[in-house]
């Protein structure tokens, strides 16, 4: 390496030299580790690869310029003296491509330098795969290209790669720019490399003159990627914070697909040229900007003379050079911050300036602009639905009109009866014109939305456009008159003649030339192969006649499956659309033929209001038919949902999901559970062929055999240490108590029993055994006792447990308790026993000289020496004496009652029973005499010895009886994860290859400002019932904390009163109440951590994700020691479990320092570090790297306590590193840097790895994702892990990612490596609350379930969940694992799936791996969510990589694509459109009057109500519910399913699942429509506070109480007026689903508040709500505080939508006026005249009203404070007014009080219309003193809108036991208790700071 020029800090290699006060200050631990890292043959042989690459670059160098670079420089240090890229940037990807190079060498067999050359080139293909596609693509040639005599280029190719890459910030999202920049700079590498009359000698650009070392570091970011950068910049600018028309700015998708063209080369050019319309496209407020841009790119101007690219110019062409001041650079830079400050500085603080401005914005119009949007144009509207799925929605259509037009025709006979009549056949012909017309509505739809990506440079674009629109309507044409020819013809000759079939058959042929397109797509999915090479060909043939079908683009070519797959599929849709279709004709359309016929024939009907339109009936029929047909179009989703739960459930099965449940099942399989841990997880030394492999994992599942059956002696200790540390990290989790893990642990075997007893298995496998097997022995009648042990044996647990019983008893009663040297009679006695019974087992003989019924007394006197030997006495007499005594108890029962023969006298006999016998009785002075004598010779067993007390609990446990397995562990979490665990293992994953062998990885988590570490204060906050997070934690995990206060050595006897409450716990042992210290925080800074801690374990934070990430680096570590052979045989304890690590140490002496207190007690490996060698730890941190990207890290305060926490993890894990933005200097010289640090221990602080300076601010798009771009740099390996902050690991699961990573080398599905791994997801929140349980069980349905089919069958799983695994190095080059443009890519992770599947990856899903995660548990939380998700999806059915998917996939595939991403969620939208079609729709029949005579005429209308009532209840009931039992039934066992299922419909699953049902609709509809889709922080913390009613108000007014209102008035108005409706059963059995929806919207936030219906508090809620209402918009009012400022946040949506989306809200509002039309005429007083003036007269009370409530209103501004006379006066006038007006009415006309009360019904729901359209011209409007009519109005509807929600809250409240029953609905019952319990004890309070 080059001399180092200043002090650098390493990051796992050790590639720079430490000075002596480095050195010094170094973590000793780590300086080993790195030392032994570069003593690795591979990573010295990545090394001097690079060194020899450097000297060779170097060589070819002109001799003037040698001298500017060290000769020992690498090849990163030439490179970076080259282009001038960043120092920090070259040691990071030095780093990167050492550790690439090594990794790959490590996992190869072969001599050293092929190894080299083999990992070469990999890299060499790996990351520059793309970048040759791109070339093939634009059909030039790739200047990659390895010269045979210049072998280090291809090395230095990717290297190259990755330092644009590694500088590239923001650039990242544009892997087709990095491919344009490194064209460009590649080329100019081999104009310096190779020889002079290949290419031409243009030194690099970044030079800026012709001197390589002219110019300051970092050249390359300012002169290459900056103005790229301001470009993108000025566009996110352009985006108003993404609340501007997609249409009007360009994304990253936009600038990335400009470089899908030769415009890069003919217009951007190289170096860039500043007038490139790409560069200084910006809006017009910037013009200035973009001038000072175009100055900058003037002043680095050299464009070749011909204009032409490099790559064309001939090799005798000649170029020329614009030299400028290297300082140009910068100052241009400043000049643009000034002005981006300047410009900043204009802008208004006023919102309504504010949102003028926004209106007023404009930028340059894309149609003057070439290539202003390149690819795709985002149009925000509803028809994207069918212009993305325009195959879907025809095939949709086309099936409605042939099911109409068979149940039309002949409804009476079976379809595919009607199908052979010639006359049905002829009126299905017209399918083709309504196909044709669906044609030319697509072909419409592409001019309208894609118009503004025609230019002079898209002509054929255009072209095509309009040829496809003409073609389409050519066809309607030929089709109208064909048919027309045939019917006439026909009619003429009055039958079927031969000039009518030739006629169709010309019709036929036009029909199969039309339809041509269609049947190469089915030739196409027939031959996938074909297709995919077609495709991806660069033919310009094939390129010509793929033309008229879509747009040539760089993605979404070669997406085809294989025959198989695209069988497997294809049938499985069919099954689903015969399904539909069979249910909708006979349940849906048949059933309303007749009632339709019998409308059309109903005439002379009487409506009840003035007529618009006589004498038809077709709105009628309209309102009839609209909920079926919205029906329709959505129960594919139904049946989608049903099919693919029992594919599912069928796929679980066959990969042997749910065959291991319980821990009973997990007993029965303990041996083949080892055998699989064995296979799976330890290395062996052969390798299986495929089929051998197969075959063992089917014998390890059945136990077959005796080698595959049972485990192998050699890997029995590692089996055994591993085992143990899972146990161990259990305890270290307090899943377990310290009894539970002696249970669990596998002892190591004493020398005695080592080799005697073939397995050593747990003691709680053990327990019970040997008490069954005297239960055999006692019953054998025939005394065989080689019978006897014959069935003994056939159980191993029987067999093992009496083998080391005996043996341990054996080594105790012979050497453990007596002194070395002494001989005493008794031992002498106890040897002979011993003896004697080992000799009668050995010859069968034991029944015949032993009596079996005995053994049992023998084994009570081994128990009481058991528990003395146990026992700590001081005494060390006294002690030896109940020793004595004991042991002469049992001594007397082995030789007095044990024998069947009893002999006495003194001589031995053959069978030597009497030999053991005393020669007299002993008297009592005897006897004293005999334990004064055996006193000398006995040795009390040293405790403190680990080997013996293991000994001593292992025999005392063996022999106990009562404990079993379906008890150990009583923790319902530890049996679930042990379960999964074993169930795993015997599942098909690919074989681990060794630790050293394997794939490098690396974990990411991108982190903003959540929880790191609960803070006492939060934990400490009560609640109104005195609850705090703490206490909830203690109920919910009751088992939990006491094991956590086992594991501390802390117990609440030691507390004082003072320091504590009294309260009543349950004993967990003997589930009694007793009255006893409720456990709290103490009030010590280091037992307060401790409980800060254990809680945030158990939430959604920082600390519990690093600790379960950091769980792969101590797998990996143990995984490397039981690789390790030789280590493993000089252990000292097989199973490597030390007692004394469990519980915490005490206090250090030199006192108590908060910094320095560790996130964790000790490390997590579950495992004894001491065990692990420098060599372990060091091969697992070549392997592994986890990275924090703390965006925000370096802007928190010191004192800030997310800094402290950080640091502490970081202090804590010496490997996890951080990754932020930090910002250098201030004003105009402000920089930004993009930091990798670590905790150094020898300074004791955080320090800095790596500084890359970025172009500027990075947040250009959504935070998450640009958080991620910025720290994806320092991540190693060629994989990567993307956690998010709410996810945790398992120490057990850490240990298969092995076999995770094996596949991506896996190639069985069509030779296709995957390039993402999708990883199961465990809920780990869902004991929470109910609510958290139902988020589990839809993590459990829809996504565990939905991926397995998505991912075995359909063939189109994405990456839906942040734990699945990367192919690093395929993304990076890619694009990323995320996408990053504002507003469109809100849903961030979802496009690294689209993108994935586009450049054609393969994505899997693996269930025998699993991540915890955790998901909401409040109402509120979920409802953010959910907001965000269908927000998210209203975007992406804007977006190109939709639309792309929509069109390129084959038909089948696609509708699997929809149904499982933005379909589901229009769907869920055509319900509740389906729901008010049908109210407003029977409401319209009612108030009209149509009903009645329908009703007199009686015919069958049951048919039509049953259908429509039952699809909703489909929808809400078995759509959501089969999904979840079926995989519940996999799972967990059917009863077990059931059982979850009915608890979960009593605490209200179905409530919830509607209200979720409100939120996706509402939230996916209004972005579709209007946009507004935004990051919605939904926050992780426990719920235990109650919200309050304005808060609920301002979640969910719009998007549910709104909603419910408006149909609980819908259905009382039909209730009042259809004739229907008078049968009480009719009107019940039609409306029972829509009241259920209603409620369901307007409670559920009160039925999952936690107290939400407290009397008192709802008391409260209305004061505040009243102070929230009429409290007037301030400066800084939130909207929590006052309505005016929530009510224009409500309208911000309406602020940036576009014509059509203002046109749709006025038209939707119109509804509303139905009511009114349809009510004055019912009203009294209009006196059954049906006049339209009856109706323009009701508006005049409308005005009037809305007059007479501004004046009131007016002048309680102006007088209620000043002038109270005059207000109370006005008032005084108005009620007059009022009155005499109602007089008036009385007398002189019909009126009645009923009226007022109809007309307020009536006139309510037109207020609230115009209302609603006064909002869509609120830009026209704001201002005006009628925007201040409209605010007051509005007013006095929420004040309506909030009683009518708060007043059945108030009823229900007020109810007793209503709140008490709706905590325990709410709540689990543990807490439902503690917080009664805690109401009692409330008014004892904690005196000190630490209480709970």
């Amino acid at each position: 390496m080059a001399a180092s020029r200043k002090k650098y800090i390493d990051n796992i290699l050790p590639l720079t030299e430490p000075d002596e006060s480095q050195s010094a200050k170094a973590d000793q631990g780590e300086l080993k580790i790195a030392q032994v890292l570069s003593t690795y043959s591979e990573v010295q042989k990545a090394i001097n690869t690079l060194r020899s690459a450097g000297s060779a670059l170097h060589a070819k160098l002109p001799s003037t310029y040698q001298t500017q670079i060290s000769v020992n420089a690498d090849l990163f240090d030439c490179l970076e003296t080259l282009f001038k890229f960043q120092e920090d940037n070259v040691r990071n990807q030095r780093e990167h491509v050492i550790l690439l190079l090594a990794n790959h060498m490590l996992r190869s067999e072969h001599e050293l330098d092929l190894r080299i050359k083999e990992a070469t080139k990999f890299l060499y293909n790996k990351v520059l795969e793309n970048y040759k596609k791109w070339c093939a693509f634009l059909g030039r040639r790739h200047h990659a290209v390895i010269d045979p005599a210049l072998e280090f280029l291809q090395l230095a190719y990717p290297c190259l790669y990755l330092l644009i890459w590694g500088e590239a910030a923001n650039l990242r999202f544009m892997p087709e720019c990095l491919c344009f920049i490194f064209h460009n700079v590649a080329y100019e590498l081999n104009e310096v490399v190779l020889p002079p009359h290949t290419s031409l000698r243009i030194y690099p650009s970044a030079e800026g003159e012709s001197h390589f070392l002219l110019g300051k570091p970092g050249n390359f970011l300012m002169t290459v990627v900056q103005p790229i950068y301001n470009a993108v910049r000025a566009e996110a600018h352009g985006s108003k914070n993404g609340t501007a028309a997609h249409s009007s700015w360009r994304n990253y998708d936009d600038m990335n697909e400009f470089f899908w063209s030769d415009h890069c080369f003919t217009q951007l050019r190289w170096p860039f040229v500043p007038e490139s319309d790409y560069l200084k496209n910006v809006p017009e407020d910037h013009k200035d900007y973009s001038k000072i841009m175009s100055t900058a790119q003037h002043s680095r101007d050299r464009l070749s003379p011909s204009g032409e690219s490099r790559d064309q110019l001939s090799p005798s062409g000649e170029s020329s050079h614009l030299n400028s001041p290297s300082q140009t650079s910068s100052k241009l830079t400043n000049q643009c911050h000034t002005y981006q400050k300047q410009a900043t500085m204009k802008r208004t603080d006023s919102r309504r300036d504010g949102e003028r401005e926004k209106r007023k914005w404009n930028l340059v119009r894309a149609s003057k602009k070439i290539g202003f949007k390149a690819g795709f144009v985002e149009q925000r509207s509803f028809w994207n639905i069918f212009h993305s799925f325009h195959r879907l929605w025809i095939a949709q259509f086309l099936t409605l009109q042939v099911l109409l037009t068979l149940a039309f025709s002949d409804g009476n006979r079976k379809p595919w009866i009607s199908v052979t009549d010639r006359d049905i056949q002829f009126r299905l012909l017209y399918i083709f014109v309504t196909w044709a017309a669906l044609r030319a509505v697509k072909a419409l739809l592409t001019i309208v939305m894609q118009f503004t990506l025609i230019s002079r440079n898209h002509k054929l674009l255009a072209l095509r456009m309009v040829l496809k629109l003409l073609v389409s309507f050519a066809w309607i044409t030929v089709f109208c008159l064909m048919l027309a020819w045939v019917h006439e013809q026909r009619v003429n000759d009055k039958g079927w003649s031969a000039e009518v079939n030739l006629l169709l058959l010309q019709f036929s042929w036009s029909v199969g030339l039309f339809l041509l397109p269609d049947i190469l797509a089915l030739l196409l999915l027939l031959m996938p192969w074909f297709a995919n090479i077609t495709e991806r060909s660069n033919s310009k043939v094939l390129h010509v006649l793929a033309w008229w079908f879509h747009t040539r683009t760089y993605v979404g070519c070669g997406m085809h499956q294989s025959l198989i797959y695209s069988l497997s599929y294809t049938l499985f849709w069919l099954l689903i659309f015969i399904t539909k279709i069979l249910f909708s004709y006979f349940l849906q359309i048949l059933p309303m033929v007749e009632p339709t016929r019998e409308l059309f024939r109903l005439s002379h009907v009487q409506f009840a209001w003035f007529e618009f339109f006589r004498n038809h009936n077709r709105f009628v029929v309209a309102c009839l038919w609209a909920p079926v047909i919205l029906i329709y179009f959505m129960d594919t989703q139904i049946w989608f949902s049903i099919y693919s739960a029992i594919v599912g459930v069928a796929i679980g099965l066959f990969s042997h999901i749910g065959e291991v449940r319980n821990l009973r099942q997990f007993q029965l399989r303990f041996p083949l559970f080892a055998s699989a841990v064995a296979f799976n997880l330890l290395e062996e030394n052969h390798h299986l062929t495929e089929i051998r492999n197969v075959i063992k994992r089917c014998v390890i599942r059945s136990g077959l055999g005796s080698q595959f059956g049972q485990l192998q002696p050699q890997q029995a200790p590692k089996f055994a240490q591993l085992w143990n540390s899972i146990i161990k990290c259990f305890r270290e989790e307090d899943l377990i108590d310290n009894e539970e893990v002696e249970w669990l642990k596998i002892w190591a075997p004493s020398r005695d029993t080592q080799h005697k007893v073939e397995h050593h298995w747990p003691c709680v496998l053990l327990s019970s055994e040997i008490v069954n097997a005297l239960r055999q022995a006692k019953n054998c009648r025939d005394g065989d006792t080689r019978k006897l042990w014959n069935k003994i044996s056939s159980s191993q647990y029987k067999k093992t447990a009496i083998q080391e019983a005996f043996y341990s008893l054996k080594h105790l009663l012979e050497e453990g308790i007596w002194v070395k040297e002494a001989e005493p009679e008794e031992r002498k006695t106890l040897k002979k026993i011993i003896k004697n019974l080992e000799t009668s087992c050995h010859d069968y003989k034991f029944l015949e000289k032993y009596k079996a019924d005995k053994i049992e007394d023998v084994i009570l006197h081994v128990q009481v020496l058991l528990a003395i030997l146990l026992q700590k006495d001081a005494q060390k007499d006294a002690h030896k004496s109940r020793i004595t005594k004991a042991l002469l108890n049992l001594i007397d029962g082995l030789v007095r009652d044990l024998p069947k023969e009893q002999s006495h006298s003194n001589g031995g006999n053959q069978s030597g029973q009497n030999t053991t016998r005393p020669t007299h009785n002993p008297t009592t002075q005897d006897s004293e005499t005999r334990e004064d004598q055996l006193l000398e010779a006995i040795q009390v067993p040293d405790l403190k010895n680990q080997d013996i007390l293991t000994q001593l609990h292992r025999l005392t446990y063996l022999l106990k009886t009562k404990e079993t397995i379906v008890k150990v562990p009583k923790n319902t979490e530890a049996s679930r994860r042990l379960a999964f665990f074993s169930n795993s293992l015997f599942m098909n994953m690919p074989r681990s290859s060794s630790v050293k062998k394997m794939m490098a990885f690396s974990v990411l988590t991108p982190y903003n400002d959540e929880d790191v570490l609960y803070t006492e204060e939060q934990l400490c906050k009560k609640n109104e019932d005195e609850i705090n997070i703490i206490f909830y934690l203690q109920q919910i995990f009751p088992d939990e904390w006491t094991n956590r206060l086992e594991r501390v050595q802390r117990k609440t006897k030691d507390r004082t009163p003072e320091d504590t409450k009294e309260n009543v716990l349950i004993d967990r042992k003997s589930n009694q109440l007793e009255k006893t210290k409720a456990p709290t925080l103490e009030d010590t800074k280091e037992n307060v951590l401790i409980d800060r801690k254990w809680a945030s374990y158990r939430g959604q934070t920082l600390a519990r994700t690093v600790r379960g990430m950091m769980y792969y680096q101590h797998a990996l570590e143990l995984l490397a020691h039981l690789g390790d052979s030789r280590r493993l045989e000089t252990s000292t304890s097989a199973g490597g479990f030390d007692e004394q690590q469990i519980s915490i140490q005490e206090k250090p002496a030199g006192g108590f320092d908060e910094q320095q207190i560790s996130i964790q007690e000790k490390p997590a490996g579950g495992f004894d570090e001491q065990q692990i060698s420098i060599q372990e730890k060091a091969v697992a941190r070549l392997k592994f790297t986890y990275v924090i990207a703390c965006q925000a890290y370096d802007g928190f305060s010191k004192s800030d306590h997310r800094a402290v926490e950080i640091d502490n993890l970081l202090r804590e894990y010496p490997t996890l590193r951080i990754a932020y933005v930090a910002e250098r200097g201030t004003g105009e010289r402000k920089t930004y840097h993009s930091v990798l640090a670590k905790y150094d221990r020898g300074s004791n602080k955080v320090v800095s790895i790596y500084e890359i300076k970025l172009p500027g601010p990075f947040i250009l798009g959504e935070g998450k994702p640009e958080n991620q771009n910025q720290a994806i740099i320092f991540t190693r390996g060629e994989a990567l892990q993307t956690i998010d902050m709410n996810q945790d690991n398992s120490f057990e699961e850490a240990l298969k990612v092995r076999n995770l990573l094996q596949e991506f080398n896996q190639t069985k599905d069509e030779r296709k490596k995957p390039r993402i791994l999708g990883i199961r997801e465990n809920v780990f929140t869902g004991s929470v609350s109910s609510l958290a349980s139902f988020m589990s069980a839809q993590e459990t349905s829809f996504v565990t379930l939905s991926q397995r089919v998505l991912a075995k069958l359909l063939r189109i799983r994405m990456h839906y969940g942040h734990p699945d695994m990367f192919d690093r190095l395929w993304f990076l080059t890619r694009g990323g694992v995320s996408k990053a443009s504002k507003a469109i890519n809100i849903s961030e992770d979802i496009y690294a799936g689209f993108n994935c599947t586009l450049r054609g990856g393969h994505v899997t899903h693996n269930e025998y791996i699993q991540v915890g995660k955790g998901r909401d548990v409040g109402l509120t939380q979920i409802t953010r969510f959910e907001a965000k998700i269908s927000g998210g999806n209203g975007e992406q059915m804007l977006s190109r990589d939709v639309y792309r998917l929509g069109h390129r996939l084959d038909f089948f595939r696609m509708f699997s694509f929809y149904y499982t991403t933005v379909g589901f969620y229009f769907n869920s939208l055509l319900v509740v459109l389906a729901a008010y079609a049908f109210l407003w729709g029977r409401v319209y029949l009612g108030l009209s009057g149509i009903e009645s005579p329908i009703v007199n005429r009686s015919f069958n209308n049951a048919a039509l109500l049953a259908a429509l009532d039952e699809q909703l209840v489909v929808q809400i009931g078995v759509f959501s519910s089969l999904p979840m039992i079926v995989e519940n039934s996999l799972e967990w066992g059917f009863t077990a399913a059931i059982w979850h299922f009915l608890i979960m419909q009593l605490q209200l699953c179905s409530v919830f699942i509607t209200f979720s049902l409100g939120t996706k609709a509402y939230y996916f509809g209004r972005t579709l429509l209007h946009g507004g889709a935004t990051y919605r922080a939904s926050g992780r913390s426990f719920v235990v506070r109650r919200e309050a009613f304005v808060t609920i108000y301002c979640y969910h007014s719009r998007s549910h109480f709104i909603k419910a209102v408006e149909l609980i008035l819908l259905l009382l108005i039909y209730a009042k007026y259809s004739e229907i409706a008078q049968n009480n059963k009719v009107y019940t059995l039609m409306t029972v689903s829509y009241w259920f929806l209603a409620l369901a919207w307007l409670l559920a936030p009160f039925l999952f508040n936690p107290s939400g219906f407290d009397w008192l508090q709802t008391v409260y809620d209305y004061e505040h709500f009243q102070e929230w209402l009429w409290r007037r918009q301030g400066v800084s009012t939130r909207a929590e505080e006052s309505w005016e400022v929530w009510w224009n946040e409500q309208q911000d949506h309406l602020n940036d939508t576009g014509f059509w989306g203002r046109i749709t809200e006025i038209l939707m509002s119109v509804r509303f006026f139905l009511i009114q039309y349809g009510m004055v005429y019912r009203l009294k007083i209009a006196a059954h005249n049906k006049s339209i003036l009856v109706y323009l007269v009701s508006w005049t009370c409308v005005v009037v009203a809305i007059m007479v409530y501004i004046v009131v209103a007016r002048a309680k501004d102006k007088y209620a404070a000043t002038k109270h006379i005059y207000y109370r006066g006005i008032q005084c006038f108005v009620i007059l007014f009022v009155i005499i007006v109602i007089v008036l009415l009385v007398e002189l006309t019909e009126f009645q009080f009923a009226d007022l009360f109809v007309s307020m019904l009536g006139f309510l729901p037109t207020g609230w219309g115009l209302l609603c359209m006064a909002a869509a011209f609120k830009f026209i409007l704001e201002g005006t003193p009628v925007w201040e009519v409209v605010v007051e109005v509005a007013r006095l509807y929420e004040l309506i809108i909030g009683l009518i929600v708060l007043a059945p809250v108030a009823v229900l409240s007020w109810l007793p036991g209503f709140q008490n029953m709706q905590t325990r609905i709410l709540f689990n019952q543990a807490f439902s208790r503690g917080l009664q319990i805690s109401k009692l004890l409330s008014g004892k309070k904690a005196t000190y700071r630490g209480s709970y």
